[in-house]
This record gives structure tokens, C-alpha cells and sequence, in this order.
């Protein structure tokens, strides 16, 4: 969202974003605080990366879910060693 955002505006990301809370082929997931923990520590470890606090609770979610591809367009998702789609 963020990327739509300031690329594309506002109006754009949210059209997208509502999108994606009606579709049945996503869900959004809350976060639980052990998640936001390991995310703080990937984050925090590592500071030789450019990861933002937001990708490395993602990183920890992903990890917990056992995924391993994301739809997105941020390189450091690849770096962190996951597949990004499309």
C-alpha cells in the first residue's frame, strides 16, 4: 500500500486496498506480539540491511506461515530469500 500510495496517489491504494479486503483469494493477518517480536530482532540484527521495521514483521509473519512467496515489488523481500510475484 505504501508503494501505490506514493506512486500512485492515495485514491489509487485504496481502491486497490479494498480490492484486496473483498477479494476471498487473500486475508489480512493481525499480528501477534511474538511475531512483531521476531520482526523487531530481524530488524534490529541487522543493520547492514535496508529492511524497514514493516518488512521484517512481514519477514517473521511469512516465516511463522511457513511461506515463502510474496506478492510485491520490494528487493528486500528478495533478500531476504523469498520469491516475489508476479
Amino acid at each position: 500500500m505504501s508503494l501505490l500510495t506514493k506512486r500512485l496517489g492515495k485514491k489509487p491504494a485504496v481502491a486497490f486496498g479494498s480490492g484486496i479486503r473483498l477479494s476471498a483469494r487473500f486475508r489480512i493477518e493481525d499480528v501477534p506480539v511474538d511475531i512483531r517480536e521476531t520482526g523487531w530482532k530481524i530488524f534490529s540484527g541487522r543493520l547492514d540491511k535496508e529492511h524497514d521495521l514493516i518488512d521484517c514483521i512481514s519477514f517473521a509473519l511469512m516465516e511463522s506461515m511457513e511461506l515463502r512467496q510474496a506478492f510485491g515489488f520490494d528487493k528486500h523481500f528478495l533478500q531476504h530469500g523469498l520469491r516475489l510475484l508476479p
